[in-house]
């Protein structure tokens, strides 16, 4: 796992990702959520190979999704192209729904 942004758009939207996504054609699997974390839920972005983790919660009238890059890619840099591509591509779907990012500069 590694650092990642992290976005911060209405509920309301939140409930239209999957539909947004597979207007791009990225598929969206919820695989559960996590008991344990500040960040419970958990969303699998994927196109072909690539694969990208949202790790979200929701606090009062809005959702925080953290983008972060799975572990299983981590020692396998032939698929980093293919993350970084996915990665940009679901940033700008975020932003097209609404979303903006949080800066955690001090």
């Amino acid at each position: 796992m590694s650092l990642g942004p992290v976005f911060e758009l209405p509920n309301a939207l939140a409930s239209h990702l999957q539909e947004a996504a597979a207007t791009k054609g990225i598929r969206v699997e919820s695989p559960g959520s996590q008991a344990q974390g500040t960040f419970p839920g958990l969303y699998m972005f994927r196109r072909g190979m690539a694969r990208i983790w949202g790790r979200w919660r929701t606090s009062g009238d809005s959702c925080q999704i953290w983008l972060t890059f799975p572990r299983s890619h981590a020692f396998n840099p032939l698929l980093w192209l293919f993350d970084f591509y996915l990665m940009r591509r679901v940033e700008q779907m975020l932003g097209y729904l609404g979303a903006h990012r949080i800066n955690w500069s001090a």
